[in-house]
């Protein structure tokens, strides 16, 4: 006759492998889940609407930046902090009376900040754009003339600092 204190029904202790390997694939699934969920709601914005046509005129580009390095005098683009306006001076070399372009104020971070100035130098040369309503941080300034038959261009990073109060 058995004992009370043995029980005949005694199981082996089960392994939690199987509910592990659950578990893991449970969190995998809700993962990749959130991921395509985060993607899908990531707004996609290539900055600028013509980006794949700016790609295509990229060596026309270099050309341009290289011919303005190649002059004796470079054009100088400096911030004025106390009058809140962006300074262009251009080189004399390559600036004559029939000159035309443009200045491009190009923010990375938002295209609808972008803005575009036609080149309008005094007889100085230099042009003084008022930056009083453009957002402080992180600009690309592009400049571009053409002066008798050739194109140039500079393009500088410039930081427009918060205004203090």
């Amino acid at each position: 006759m058995p004992s009370a204190t043995q029980n005949p029904t005694v199981r082996p202790p089960r392994s939690l492998w199987p509910v592990s390997i659950v578990i893991f694939f449970i969190f995998v699934v809700i993962g990749l889940g959130s991921l395509v969920a985060v993607c899908t709601m990531h707004k996609e914005e290539l900055v600028r609407p013509d980006y794949y046509e700016q790609e295509l005129r990229h060596q026309g580009r270099m050309d341009q930046i290289g011919r303005a390095g190649a002059l004796s005098t470079r054009l100088s683009i400096a911030y004025d902090p106390e009058s809140r306006a962006i300074q262009l001076e251009f080189p004399s070399a390559a600036f004559g009376q029939t000159t035309t372009g443009q200045v491009e104020l190009y923010r990375p971070s938002s295209v609808s900040m972008d803005r575009m100035f036609k080149i309008n130098p005094n007889l100085g040369r230099t042009q003084v754009i008022d930056a009083s309503r453009i957002s402080s941080g992180l600009w690309r300034v592009r400049v571009s003339w053409v002066t008798e038959g050739q194109t140039f261009m500079v393009e500088e990073k410039l930081v427009i600092p918060a205004m203090v109060k």
